[in-house]
């Protein structure tokens, strides 16, 4: 049995799954302490920015789904098992404020280019939180 398949046994699967939000915010600390940006490490782990995103705020209710990104995140040796539940950032104090509007038109639809785009801004806020 692969260490992998080992660290994530069943009832390993189930604790982490049912921390989904607990891990999605350890991830995303751990990417900003490490110096990566969201989609740097995308690329590391093999998936995609969107489904990233999705890890991060603990929206994959899918738990098979879910427990595969998992295995990714471990195999990529960036982050450990433990880690992923218990994890100390090391911007404790650090905190970036953003603010945004919801003026646009209920029915509003942002176009593939500016979706990009603001994927791009998303890691340049983050990259700049990073060398505060």
């Amino acid at each position: 049995m692969s260490i992998i398949n080992k660290i994530l046994e069943d009832e390993n699967q189930e604790k982490l799954f049912e921390s989904r939000n607990v891990v999605g915010k350890n991830v995303l600390s751990i990417i900003k302490d490490r110096g990566y940006t969201k989609s740097s490490f995308s690329k590391v782990i093999e998936v995609s920015r969107p489904t990233l995103d999705k890890i991060i705020k603990g929206d994959i209710d899918n738990k098979t789904t879910f427990i595969t990104h998992m295995k990714k995140i471990i195999e990529s040796n960036i982050i450990k098992y433990e880690e992923l539940l218990n994890y100390k950032s090391l911007n404790n104090n650090c905190s970036l404020v953003t603010m945004y509007s919801d003026n646009a038109p209920s029915d509003y639809k942002r176009s593939t280019d500016t979706k990009e785009l603001f994927m791009i801004l998303d890691d340049l806020i983050n990259l700049s939180e990073i060398y505060k």
